[in-house]
């Protein structure tokens, strides 16, 4: 059972590898958009306002994302160690 655990662990630190991989791809586009929306901004657009709003809270959420990724992965880290510690 042990070894299931610790399999179904790696399994998963696996999927998060990809999927941060998959952010990190993503982040281009992000600031691209970001980019975009404070020349909007910087244009003088009638909604100024809620662009820059917008513009903050993407930067807060990817921050977010980005540190709850890392967060969950040393978490399996650890879960991995320890079962196999306990694995012998």
């Amino acid at each position: 059972m042990l070894a299931n655990c610790h399999q179904n662990a790696v399994v998963f630190l696996y999927f998060l590898q990809a999927r941060e991989a998959e952010l990190s791809g993503r982040s281009t586009h992000c600031e691209a958009v970001c980019t975009k929306g404070q020349l909007l901004v910087d244009s003088g657009h009638f909604a100024s306002k809620e662009i820059k709003t917008k513009i903050k809270q993407l930067h807060i959420n990817w921050i977010k994302l980005w540190e709850l990724s890392e967060t969950r992965k040393e978490r399996l880290k650890e879960a991995a160690q320890s079962l196999q510690v306990l694995k012998g």
